[in-house]
């Protein structure tokens, strides 16, 4: 599998909120960053276990914030140099506690080491998931 596929096998198992089907693709010693994170939140997590443990509490199908969960209108792009691929998606949920609609767009940047994602650095608007996280704060939907 080259490195475009191995990202697209990745966001395939996060439309999925498949998040040990995303393991399976990554390094274990992965780094994922967020660089326009929300106080709170981590804009880098390390490791393979960490960001497992982060991902499901936001996107995981059993104890995510979100009943469901959809990435698409995925995209992956050559990035100049052999192991590195950018990504752009939408990507929308629904709070489970209370039914808001989250929606977004992604850019991310992958670096793909020896068949797995080393690097794994996503850009998006903050305020849609400031929102949703509020909701959750309030228990109502703000859409």
């Amino acid at each position: 599998m080259n490195g475009k596929e191995i990202v697209n096998k990745l966001l395939e198992a996060e439309a999925k909120q498949d998040v040990h089907g995303m393991a399976v693709f990554m390094a274990d010693n992965i780094i994922y960053e967020t660089p326009f994170a929300l106080p709170g939140v981590p804009d880098r997590v390390e490791g393979k276990g960490t960001l497992i443990e982060m991902l499901d509490q936001f996107i995981g199908k059993e104890s995510g914030m979100y009943t469901s969960w959809d990435i698409y209108n995925i995209r992956v792009y050559p990035g100049g140099e052999p192991d590195l691929f950018f990504a752009e998606m939408k990507g929308q949920g629904v709070v489970a506690q209370n039914g808001h609609q989250y929606r977004q767009s992604y850019i991310s940047l992958f670096r793909v080491t020896d068949g797995r994602i080393s690097l794994w650095r996503e850009y998006f608007n903050p305020i849609p998931l400031q929102e949703a996280i509020a909701s959750l704060q309030t228990g109502q939907a703000s859409n």
